[in-house]
């Protein structure tokens, strides 16, 4: 398995692999309140998270001011909103940005922030993040990606409704500004879009065309993607995060809550423990299953009786002849009583078949 493309995010190895790396996504969903952005971090280091995700989101203006209108779904129907206003009310300064990933950092877990302009890419890599993160509605914005590039760190590139080509292009402008470390995220559309849109095989056919690790970033409502995902070999699995009981706002509907990160984090172990090698290795010196039969007499039989399926039977534990060597043994005829009920061995037969198949199959 060391031959899989991973990349190293701070002290974690990502891919190569790894148990998949969940990638809780505190995002912009505390709307400026501060003090519920440190409590949503204080508690996914409670849950033994080891890295968080957030984002650098500091001025208005990316956004236009032309009554653009946003729309995301509450469960029940689509709500909309004035785009400017949206993002607005989600800005952070750089300076409070700074404020809440040190307590991050005084906590001892790193943290990744997705970046939507050159100075909030910069200051990521200042304040410390492990890595920068190119959002999906980013991935054809050429100068963005070149300069995240080249600032040392590993970069992901989420790939939301993106073609194959728009993919192959962000990865080459990628490469080309000097990214040395580089994770591609599947992004399947969040609701209202039914199941059928998540394609969740493009993770093991991004990993085949690209050659490094791929992440899902999840926007189903629920935890079972993230959980198809980890068994599908994503290597890092992000979902955004939101307390108990928050209220509709933008993405908070497919967005988990806090009291399921740590239950999420046990099963993403579990399946990644739980898959293994592409084949089982079995020792050849292996003692054989109870749950395999052997012949036994189906009445009593004397010597010279031949061995059919009207003289024997089949029963666990294999304690004789196998039931996997009946074509061998089938017509050769007893040499000793034997009762029945009871085992036939190859003692109690005339036997003049190939020596090997008597090996590791008798008794």
């Amino acid at each position: 398995m060391t031959d899989m493309p991973s990349v190293w995010f701070g002290k974690r190895l990502v891919g190569g692999g790894a148990a998949p790396l969940l990638l809780p996504d505190i995002d912009l969903f505390f709307n400026q309140d501060m003090a519920l952005a440190e409590f949503m971090l204080s508690s996914l280091v409670a849950a033994g998270i080891e890295i968080v995700k957030g984002a650098v989101l500091h001025r208005a203006e990316i956004a236009l001011d032309d009554g653009t209108e946003a729309a995301y779904f509450d469960g029940n129907q689509i709500l909309h909103e004035n785009y400017r206003a949206l993002i607005a009310r989600k800005v952070v300064s750089l300076a409070e940005t700074d404020r809440l990933f040190a307590v991050a950092r005084g906590a001892g877990i790193d943290f990744v922030l997705s970046v939507y302009d050159i100075e909030g890419a910069a200051f990521a890599r200042d304040i410390g993040a492990v890595a920068i993160k190119i959002p999906s509605s980013n991935i054809t914005h050429e100068p963005l990606i070149r300069f995240a590039a080249g600032l040392g760190l590993p970069l992901m590139i989420d790939t939301g409704k993106s073609s194959l080509d728009e993919i192959a292009t962000a990865e080459n402008w990628a490469r080309e500004g000097g990214a040395s470390a580089l994770l591609i995220e599947h992004s399947p559309p969040a609701p209202p879009a039914p199941l059928s849109q998540h394609h969740l095989q493009m993770i093991p056919t991004l990993s085949r065309l690209f050659r490094v690790p791929i992440g899902l970033s999840d926007h189903h409502h629920g935890l079972e993607m993230m959980l198809a995902g980890a068994a599908l070999g994503a290597s890092v699995l992000e979902k955004g995060v939101v307390p108990d009981g928050a209220d509709i706002d933008q993405d908070t509907f497919h967005a988990m809550r806090l009291s399921e990160v740590a239950g999420l984090l046990t099963a993403v172990s579990a399946i990644h423990a739980a898959i293994g090698d592409p084949m089982r290795r079995l020792s050849p010196a292996r003692a054989k299953p109870i749950d395999r039969m052997g012949l036994v007499a189906r009445r009593d039989l004397e010597p010279g009786v031949e061995i059919s399926l009207e003289t024997i039977d089949f029963a666990f534990p294999a304690r004789g002849i196998g039931a996997e060597l009946w074509s061998a043994v089938a017509g050769c005829r007893l040499i000793r009583a034997v009762r029945m009920g009871r085992p036939v061995s190859w003692n109690d037969i005339a036997y003049s078949g190939p020596t090997s198949g008597r090996a590791g199959h008798g008794k």
